[in-house]
């Protein structure tokens, strides 16, 4: 959920949005999960709604810092499960953006902890 400018000025009408998207995945079976920001959620759906909160949260916040040491709460996410740590990065000629995860698991899986490199859609 970014780019408040891609949605309507209406909290109300967003979060319906969002709930029919998220009933529908949930009704065909897809594991879901958000990726958002504080700056980006506040204005698009409102920092009062915790309506994605029940999901595994994947933030972006662009400092270099492969870690949550900039965390803090929003709408209900008490903790994330990603951070995208730096964008437009180029890796064996592709575009991406750094992710990264801390040690333990993973959408169930064990994992240690390492960068995820991210397909960034606007270099390809």
């Amino acid at each position: 959920i970014e780019g408040p400018g891609y949605w309507t000025g209406d909290q109300g009408a967003n979060r319906a949005f969002f709930e029919g998207l998220v009933s529908q995945g949930r009704a065909l079976g897809v594991v879901l999960g958000v990726y958002t920001s504080a700056s980006q959620w506040g204005p698009i759906m409102g920092l009062d709604y915790t309506g994605g909160s029940s999901m595994p949260l994947w933030y972006a916040h662009y400092d270099g810092d492969a870690s949550f040491n900039d965390w803090s709460s929003f709408a209900g996410w008490g903790s994330p499960s990603i951070k995208q740590f730096q964008g437009t990065t180029s890796l064996c000629s592709a575009g991406v953006d750094l992710n990264w995860y801390p040690d333990g698991v993973l959408n169930g899986t064990k994992v240690p902890p390492h960068p995820v490199y991210g397909y960034n859609r606007t270099h390809f």
